[in-house]
């Protein structure tokens, strides 16, 4: 082939050619977050609207109806996406749109519609919709204790005005919040009695709250074992100006809410506390951007730790109670050192079955090629190093070296033949070519739909139907482009039936079904991502052998004969690219390692699936090949007997016999 001889011919080219795509891997590799899941798009806007003093039945009526027919209004919202639930003075709807929607725009079109819908609310001007876009990339990575034996409003009070806005200012952090602290609250205790002797009930008090020129932190009035909450308008500097609102005018004078009630300056009611060795104080926890590294942001978080240290107060100090960091690195040095040992085992099932050490260093400087470059497209498309691509990473380094073992053990074949390098590696590589080639394309004609389909899998965990369903399209049409490659290839139609639906798929289907009931393993999101790069490896075997069987035909072997000859020439590198594969999954598929619990069922599926194939090749291939190729011949001689003669002279009209 033109590629191989030029490749043969200027080496230094090649190498040139290889050691960029390396250099720009590199980089890559180097400039890329680190983190424990990848950055997940799936874009969801809640509305939170207030009702005060309305129960959940009008809330619903009033507020919840009317927002959620106009954000139904919406685009791209996903199947299900749109749910409300209307409590005790509180709408909230939430919209979950599908990957079709812009993650940039929706809560502004959500805000958009909402606004449309305000003159179909009651005309109340605490009913004010508030709409928040959920980010499921902003859990926190890191939780700082801020505890003492000062006071804890105190400590909440420098939480809010120093560390929380010290902790923003750090590089790759995108917000932080302080949990379990004080939030300041006022508390109107009503006096019933009170009440009743001047004819007024609680709702007087609430109106007249509501209608004052006041406005304090959210608060709450007590009736007995019942609580309204409040909402003020306007300026209050000091507590004592709520009691001297007036509740209502009466003929003997003002009634004010010192009248009827007690106004206490307090807090909202703690929902946790915080304790770190037996000391109380508050939590701040810090999120980090979608693009910034845990590892970088965590460390960033530390230092700046040490810089605020001396300027707490004196019994007061900082301690990190919860880093992601340290799984997140434990788990990336492991992921790291699996793909090691995964090359390194490639390596030895090359020198096992090649015995040259030249052979095995040629496949071997093609795996850091192959990885180097996928770091480059995976930094072109924004991916992340979490544990998931690193774990697809050392599950893939079978799969990259799949063509590198083909076509060197072809050209090991043909060196065994006493031909010298050049010609070789020429012979031997356009004897396999097009296999090499159709091989490769699998890959591709597998993985591409499922990338393409189920690009948002990563954040469609708790809807497990949809993500389902994508896979299962994305195999569906899969198989579809395979068959097609395959009918190119072997240019038959019945053929490609043989090796993919009667052979490749029952056997591969029969030992991962068998693999996970004796692993206990169920079926799982990623177990089916394992049946689907299941179906891009088992195809791969049964084409090396149909291929070759229809080489040695064209050479004038007879069927038998081509078939007895391909089944043992094809099973050292069927061999080879199997347990390559298998060498980097089986770590996984233990699921001892860090990281290696999501991608378990995957590679459960692909070993059993990969046992059963590869064992079963050499039997059932063949007999489908003979069955399937008698197929064709009778039908081609059908076809043939059916067609009209051929008169190369035309009709004469002389009547001759």
């Amino acid at each position: 082939m033109k590629v191989t001889e030029i490749a043969v011919h200027h080496p230094l080219v090649v190498a040139a050619f290889t050691s960029s795509l390396a250099i720009f891997g590199i980089l890559a590799y180097t400039s890329m977050s680190i983190a424990v899941v990848p950055n997940v798009n799936f874009p969801s806007v809640t509305v939170s609207t207030p009702y005060p003093g309305a129960d959940p039945e009008t809330v619903e009526a009033a507020v919840t109806t009317p927002i959620e027919s106009a954000l139904a209004t919406l685009q791209n919202i996903d199947v299900n996406g749109l749910t409300s639930t209307s409590l005790q003075g509180m709408s909230v709807v939430q919209v979950q749109f599908n990957t079709a929607a812009d993650p940039n725009t929706v809560s502004t079109d959500a805000e958009r519609v909402v606004n449309g819908a305000r003159n179909q609310l009651p005309p109340n001007p605490n009913i004010v919709p508030s709409i928040i876009k959920l980010d499921p990339n902003a859990i926190s990575v890191v939780t700082v204790a801020f505890t003492g034996d000062q006071p804890l409003a105190l400590m909440e009070d420098f939480a809010e005005n120093v560390l929380q806005k010290q902790f923003n200012n750090v590089p790759g952090v995108s917000s932080t919040t302080i949990q379990s602290g004080l939030t300041r609250e006022v508390h109107v205790l009503v006096n019933e009695g009170a009440l009743r002797a001047r004819g007024l009930a609680v709702t007087d008090v609430v109106s007249a709250l509501q209608s004052g020129q006041f406005q304090t932190p959210a608060g709450t009035i007590w009736q007995g074992d019942r609580s309204y909450n409040v909402y003020f308008d306007a300026l209050a500097h000091q507590v004592p100006d709520l009691r001297n609102l007036v509740v209502k005018q009466q003929p003997s004078g003002p009634v004010y809410l010192r009248d009827v009630a007690t106004v206490q300056d307090t807090y909202q009611q703690r929902q946790a506390i915080v304790r770190v060795n037996g000391q109380e104080g508050l939590a701040i926890g810090v999120a980090k951007t979608p693009q910034a590294s845990t590892i970088d942001v965590v460390n960033a978080v530390k230092a700046a730790i040490d810089t605020l240290q001396p300027q707490l107060s004196q019994g007061t100090r900082l301690d990190v109670v919860v880093d992601r960091s340290v799984y997140t690195q434990q788990s990336f040095n492991t992921v790291q050192r699996s793909l090691v040992e995964a090359v390194i085992a490639t390596g030895l099932i090359l020198l096992l079955f090649i015995h040259t050490w030249r052979s095995t260093a040629i496949v071997l400087l093609s795996i850091p090629t192959s990885v180097l470059t996928a770091f480059a497209v995976m930094s072109l498309l924004g991916y992340n190093l979490n544990l998931m691509t690193m774990r697809a990473l050392t599950l893939a380094i079978g799969i990259l070296v799949d063509d590198s073992i083909v076509v060197l053990e072809n050209i090991a074949r043909h060196l065994g033949m006493g031909k010298n390098p050049i010609r070789a590696a020429i012979e031997g590589r356009s004897e396999i070519g097009l296999a090499a080639i159709t091989i490769t394309m699998v890959d591709v004609v597998v993985y591409v739909p499922i990338a393409i389909m189920v690009s948002s899998v990563t954040g469609q965990f708790i809807r497990g139907a949809q993500a389902f369903g994508d896979i299962f399209k994305a195999l569906a049409v899969a198989i579809l482009l395979m068959y097609m490659l395959m009918m190119m290839l072997f240019n038959s139609v019945t053929l490609p039936l043989a090796v993919i639906v009667m052979m490749s798929l029952p056997l591969a289907t029969v030992g991962a079904f068998g693999a996970m009931a004796l692993t206990d393993t169920p079926f799982t999101l990623f177990s089916l991502l394992g049946f689907a790069v299941l179906l891009g490896l088992v195809g791969k075997n049964a084409i090396l052998l149909v291929d070759y069987t229809e080489i040695l035909e064209q050479r004038g072997y007879n069927r038998t004969d081509a078939l007895l000859e391909a089944g043992p020439t094809r099973l050292r590198p069927i061999l080879m690219t199997t347990l390559s594969v298998m060498s980097a999954l089986l770590p996984i598929a233990s699921g001892l390692e860090e990281g290696s619990e999501l991608l378990k069922a995957a590679a459960v599926v692909l070993i059993g699936g990969l046992l059963t194939s590869t064992l079963l090749t050499l039997v059932f291939v063949p007999a489908m090949f003979t069955v399937f190729d008698d197929i064709q011949r009778g039908i081609g001689r059908l076809l043939r007997r059916g067609a009209p003669e051929n008169h190369p002279h035309g009709d004469t009209g002389t009547g001759e016999v």
